[in-house]
């Protein structure tokens, strides 16, 4: 990462993508949580950092891509269009959030879409 003004982790990275009824459990996503807002503050002088995990706003569960710089989450995308096929039970686990918009990262412009929301408009 040397050099680098963002570097990039997956979907869920913080939590695991398929942890299923463990991520509903109010200890399990409030531990990643705090393990986004640690690793925010750990690596505050350092690039900006994009990583996957869930996130609790209002009633709701998401699956979230953060955006951390400067020691805090800078932007929060909501993931908006759920599969639900096969392997997938992501409508039973999580809500579905807005569609998000670009961020900037070092005066760069940004998109992000969360796995399935890349496949749609």
């Amino acid at each position: 990462a040397a050099g680098a003004d963002l570097v990039a982790f997956p979907e869920m990275f913080i939590a695991g993508y398929n942890a299923q009824d463990l991520v509903m459990k109010p200890a399990f996503h409030t531990a990643a949580i705090q393990a986004v807002r640690r690793l925010a503050a750990d690596c505050a002088d350092g690039p900006a950092l994009a990583i996957g995990g869930p996130w609790v706003e209002g009633t709701g569960l998401y699956n979230a891509y953060f955006i951390l710089e400067g020691g805090a989450i800078k932007a929060t995308l909501l993931k908006h269009h759920l599969p639900n096929e096969t392997v997938f039970d992501e409508k039973r686990v999580y809500d579905a959030g807005p569609l998000g918009g670009p961020y900037s990262v070092a005066g760069v412009r940004i998109g992000s879409p969360i796995c399935e929301d890349a496949w749609y408009e």
